[in-house]
């Protein structure tokens, strides 16, 4: 919950950074009403009836909007900061990224059918919107055990890996440099430091003592060294930068890839070592990600860069300050690190 006073500071740190710029704000549909006339996202006669917060993306404000006569979209707007954690500094051109993310696949036949193709973006206000995605069902069920992951899921996004991975000759594409720092300090440095941003045992009692095992551990964080400088140099090929389970959309019988704003030119590993961490995350049996792993190319990937993503990412959803929902034991969660840390090692884990 955001109190008054914090919304109005957000507000007005928002307003002086970017004076021209509209700030979203639920509790405000005329303001929003006006807005959306004026950019040419609402006709002159229709009005906003009701918007609802959409809680789903840490690190943007997003909301349903309700016309009286157009079907209802859905905004998202980037702010300098992470929604979930204000005191946190982020881009403010995230929302770019998406958006020529987006663009991307309207040039890749290929690449149409997983990502939403309906974008507008204003840059002035770092908003985008785009069209609502009905009954959709997120794949992130799966980590509270609600929903499994499928073996059709697994296909698709195996395709969507093929896709991306084979694209080239799009070196335009935005290296988003700050939005990588960001995560890099959140996955490969924040959880191997004995400081912590938060107390990890307010989000699970042992935690903290967890984090041990990592901190105290000379030869892993010499390893993530080198990974983190890896991440950060980038490669040739586009990846989609945060391939976790919220940000896939069971539409029907397809599924749909969002919240890009993540992504970048990388080495190939990265969505694939992303992804499989969140196959284990999710608790998903063996034979899931087996299979995930058996189908994947690997040709052109550095199965040292791959193993130690994942384990990386394993390791900073544990560990770090994104938690996922998920209803792991402290002792699950041990067993998890130390798998994540073989991972790192280099050796594939056993089921």
């Amino acid at each position: 919950m955001v109190l008054k006073s914090d919304k109005r500071r957000q507000r007005e740190r928002f307003n002086n950074s970017f004076p021209d710029a509209f700030f979203l704000d639920i509790d405000n549909i005329e303001n929003t009403t006006q807005y959306l006339r004026t950019v040419g996202w609402l006709e002159q006669g229709d009005s906003v009836s009701e918007m609802e917060r959409l809680d789903h993306s840490v690190m943007n404000y997003v909301v349903r909007v309700i016309p009286d006569r157009a079907p209802a979209f859905v905004l998202k707007q980037s702010r300098p900061w992470i929604e979930n954690f204000p005191e946190i500094d982020a881009p403010v051109f995230r929302s770019r990224v998406e958006f020529r993310f987006s663009e991307l696949a309207h040039q890749t036949t290929d690449l149409q059918k997983f990502i939403q193709m309906e974008y507008e973006y204003d840059e002035i206000s770092f908003m985008l919107k785009m069209k609502e995605f009905q009954n959709a069902e997120s794949l992130a069920d799966a980590y509270g055990a609600k929903n499994e992951i499928s073996i059709s899921d697994i296909d698709q996004v195996l395709e969507f890996l093929a896709t991306v991975n084979g694209l080239s000759g799009y070196n335009s594409f935005p290296r988003n440099m700050e939005m990588r720092r960001l995560n890099h300090h959140f996955a490969f440095v924040a959880p191997y430091t004995r400081f912590t941003e938060f107390e990890l045992d307010d989000t699970q009692e042992g935690l903290a003592d967890l984090k041990k095992i990592v901190t105290g551990n000379i030869s892993l964080k010499h390893k993530v060294i080198s990974l983190g400088e890896k991440y950060l140099q980038g490669g040739n090929t586009i990846q989609h930068g945060n391939l976790e389970l919220s940000n896939i959309l069971r539409v029907g019988e397809s599924i749909k890839i969002v919240d890009s704003e993540f992504a970048f030119q990388s080495v190939p590993e990265w969505d694939a070592a992303v992804f499989m961490a969140h196959l284990y995350l999710s608790d998903s049996p063996s034979s899931i990600i087996e299979y995930f792993t058996d189908n994947l190319n690997f040709k052109r990937f550095d199965h040292t860069a791959f193993f130690g993503f994942a384990g990386i990412e394993i390791i900073s959803r544990l560990l770090g300050l994104c938690q996922l929902p998920v209803t792991f034991s402290i002792d699950q969660k041990e067993e998890l690190i130390k798998k994540a840390i073989h991972l790192i090692d280099d050796q594939p884990l056993e089921s």
